[in-house]
């Protein structure tokens, strides 16, 4: 049905093959073109965490194409603002070419790197994110918003969700001014590897801006940081891999191609810990009442209690916190 409705609204829409989905996160329905080298995004009935709608996050990537020496994105061709059509909302960009991890499983592509070319492949991520800071604010992520007001919004959610330790390690967080590292800029809010695609382990395009805003990009960084290996917690499952870089190298790198310090980065790496838990928060209560068919959701509530606990520690080793 949808191959159909889009082969009459496309320009050569009839040279679609067939519409394969492409879908490896939670938000919205993703699909390939087959035929047309197109990306059809789909808003999906249930948006299961607080990020952009689906015609916010083309607006996004519409500017930031648009910039120059802007990190790489899709370019889009068509917004699509009622649901008649498909019946939500929808957008169509590039297809950009590309290797991609996804959140649960490792591919073979990645696996079979050697610990030279892992360590390039870091090197590019790791650089690409540093670079979005060098990225002044934009129009279509609106006013600025400081560490301290993102939180809030965050502690806000978990206490909706009754999350009452959570809230508590906000709170924490919070009797602590965020450092800075310099002016606003774009932050990404969502840099994990599997939000990135490679080619020959170097950046083809940074994807799923989401949760993008203006703001303190230190933010980002604190979130990359907890992927990696630290005194308080395990790395990921990609960052696990030989050859993945120590957080040493992570913040060296940042600082290179931001141009700024890293300094008192925990801060925000608690605070991107806090914020992924409220999440996850919100995801297993729309499980549990309903409200969500996709049963990750609802293995995620044990990981709460660990990230609290994490959160915690590295207050108790963070200065003046």
């Amino acid at each position: 049905m949808l191959r159909e409705r889009l082969a009459t609204f496309l320009p050569n829409g009839g040279q679609i093959r067939e519409l394969r989905p492409l879908t490896a996160g939670h938000s919205n329905e993703t699909y390939v073109i087959d035929g047309l080298d197109l990306i059809l995004r789909v808003a999906s009935e249930t948006h299961s965490f607080e990020s952009h709608g689906i015609l916010k996050q083309a607006r996004i990537y519409d500017e930031i194409s648009q910039l120059d020496g802007g990190p790489s994105v899709p370019r889009i061709h068509v917004i699509h603002e009622d649901s008649e059509l498909l019946g939500a909302p929808f957008f169509v960009m590039e297809k950009i070419e590309g290797m991609a991890l996804d959140d649960y499983t490792l591919p073979e592509w990645f696996t079979s790197l050697t610990d030279t070319e892992r360590s390039e492949l870091c090197r590019h991520w790791i650089s690409a994110v540093g670079s979005i800071a060098n990225v002044p604010a934009i129009n279509s992520l609106g006013a600025p918003r400081s560490p301290e007001a993102e939180m809030g919004h965050w502690r806000k959610i978990s206490a909706d969700a009754n999350a009452t330790e959570l809230v508590a390690l906000f709170d924490r967080l919070l009797l602590t001014p965020a450092p800075r590292s310099g002016d606003i800029s774009v932050v990404h809010g969502d840099c994990k590897i599997t939000n990135m695609m490679f080619v020959d382990c170097r950046i083809s395009a940074v994807l799923d801006w989401e949760f993008a805003y203006n703001g303190e990009p230190l933010s980002d960084l604190g979130y990359l940081l907890y992927f990696f290996a630290s005194d308080f917690h395990a790395p990921t499952r990609p960052t696990r891999l030989s050859g993945m870089w120590t957080r040493d190298q992570v913040i060296s790198t940042w600082e290179k191609a931001s141009g700024r310090s890293a300094a008192n980065v925990a801060w925000h790496e608690v605070a991107q810990i806090a914020r992924l838990s409220a999440m996850i928060v919100t995801a297993a209560n729309q499980f549990a009442a309903g409200e969500s068919d996709d049963e990750r959701f609802g293995l995620f509530a044990a990981k709460v209690s660990e990230n609290i606990a994490i959160g915690n520690a590295m207050l108790d080793k963070t200065p003046h916190a």
